[in-house]
């Protein structure tokens, strides 16, 4: 019993009060717990219960490293190569012949001597490759530019480069060439170097938004480039007609930008994904993007692979991304454990072909009777 009347007023004040904080305090750890198994779940891929094609229907091509992106050219595949994360040893441009099933290595004319050939991204305009170039001795960033010719065999002759303005230190990524003065290219900066990805270092990035969709204006020779746009972790590059459409790994999305006359871009929509995509490829005989994929939660097994000689296993498959009744839509193809760590996806008549910033080799899948 209260000796007042005003103290018990209080006391059941008091308990009112602290009923809402505990259950405010019970909200707000549902809340919480809710977004971290959401994270886990449809972010970072966890507990996905994917079910893996047969290897009956593939085929291996061996390769001198993981080619990272993959461009058609006069039905083989060209590719740059290094050993993506070291680079101690020599890189270089691939040949991929289907019909053969071999890789051939290009002799790369008249590209200069005195620099370091370190290839990232890829892009192919008609006979034009563009490799993004990471010269680690100089410390500058280069687009390199070669012909692409065939007679009795593929030949890469150089003829030009272009340096970035601003050092990007292992940062550029992606690119895409809209003609011979702008382009556009992805900044990531998962790791630089040697430096292994810890999962504190990736979770800073996801949540910064710190990778850059950049547009670049070439005058002599020199690419000045703006920020058109910002992600959490913004990879690969496609484009169809008036439209680019930019990956973010980091957000299991697909960017879809209109490009204005003076290339400045305005970003249309985000497509959202189930899972990570890592690069996006055109086919302009289907009129569809095949994009790989894989779970976010394995970018951070990089870390493995910086620290041990024998790659992880990180499965990944392949992605159809098409317009249809009136909205974009995905189909996920099929998911694979082969190729560790996919890095690109081209199709090629009713073939898929994969890459790989781990594995040595290429795979080459042949669609099913159904989806063909």
């Amino acid at each position: 019993m209260c000796i007042r009347d005003s103290a018990c007023h209080n006391w059941d004040v008091f308990k009112v009060i602290m009923k809402m904080k505990v259950k405010l305090c019970i909200g707000i750890f549902v809340a919480l717990f809710a977004a971290f198994f959401y994270f886990l779940y449809n972010i970072f891929g966890y507990f996905r219960n994917d079910v893996y094609i047969s290897m009956e229907r593939c085929k291996y091509i061996p390769t001198p490293h993981g080619p990272k992106d993959l461009q058609l050219f006069n039905n083989h595949i060209i590719s740059a190569y290094n050993d993506r994360v070291q680079h101690k040893e020599p890189s270089g441009i691939l040949a991929l012949s289907l019909e053969l099933g071999e890789a051939s290595l290009l002799e790369l004319k008249d590209f200069p001597k005195d620099r370091v050939f370190n290839p990232h991204g890829t892009h192919m305009v008609h006979d034009t490759l563009y490799v993004i170039n990471i010269d680690n001795k100089t410390k500058h960033d280069y687009v390199e530019c070669f012909n692409i010719s065939k007679g009795e065999k593929i030949e890469a002759k150089y003829w030009r480069s272009i340096r970035f303005e601003k050092a990007y230190y292992n940062q550029l990524n992606g690119v895409y060439f809209v003609n011979s003065t702008l382009f556009y290219v992805t900044a990531l900066r998962m790791h630089s170097g040697a430096e292994p990805l810890n999962i504190v270092k990736g979770f800073k990035q996801f949540i910064r938004k710190s990778t850059h969709l950049l547009k670049c204006d070439i005058v002599d020779g020199v690419a000045a480039c703006k920020r058109q746009d910002y992600g959490n972790m913004l990879n690969g590059i496609s484009g169809k007609g008036r439209e680019l459409f930019v990956v973010d790994s980091g957000a299991n999305t697909i960017n879809r930008y209109v490009v204005f006359h003076n290339y400045t871009l305005k970003r249309l929509e985000v497509i959202k994904l189930d899972i990570s995509p890592e690069s996006i490829s055109y086919s302009e005989a289907r009129n569809r993007f095949y994009v790989s994929v894989l779970r976010l939660r394995d970018y951070f097994s990089a870390r493995e692979f910086l620290l041990k000689e024998t790659p992880p296993n990180i499965p990944g498959g392949v992605l159809e991304l098409f317009f249809e009744k009136g909205e974009w839509k995905s189909k996920l193809l099929f998911m694979q454990r082969e190729l560790s760590g996919l890095s690109a996806a081209v199709r090629v008549n009713n073939s898929l072909v994969l890459g790989s910033w781990l594995d040595n080799k290429v795979l080459v899948c042949r669609i099913r009777k159904e989806l063909v």
